[in-house]
């Protein structure tokens, strides 16, 4: 996966970017096809920024925001952000079911079958 790093009026210690690597890269658990992910950071005014973008082969770009304290805080929420939307779509594409048919009832004098 390529992981690209941004930021915006600030500059970002190199321990909080190998973090960032390390905790987008277990995203791929989630959903295997992810291609890329952008992360910018931003500073505003004291107030941390992260936005993470997740893009996958043939799925809609995605995006999660994190604000907190710091950098580390910010993009610790921003990507249990993203695991959470990632989980919910894993969830809907594999949960998907038609529902069951009713059980006829059975003839008397014969046992019902389950299955």
């Amino acid at each position: 996966m390529r992981i690209q790093t941004t930021a915006r009026h600030c500059t970002i210690a190199e321990p909080v970017r190998a973090h960032a690597e390390e905790r987008v890269l277990r995203l791929l658990r989630f959903e295997r096809r992810l291609e890329a992910a952008e992360l910018i950071f931003e500073n505003d005014s004291g107030l941390c920024h992260v936005e993470v973008r997740l893009a996958a082969a043939r799925q809609p770009l995605m995006v999660a925001h994190g604000t907190g304290p710091d950098f580390r805080t910010a993009l610790d929420r921003a990507v249990a952000r993203a695991a959470r939307q990632l989980k919910r779509r894993h969830d809907r594409r594999h949960d998907h079911q038609a529902p069951k048919p009713p059980e006829a009832p059975a003839p008397p004098g014969q046992p019902r079958v389950t299955t």
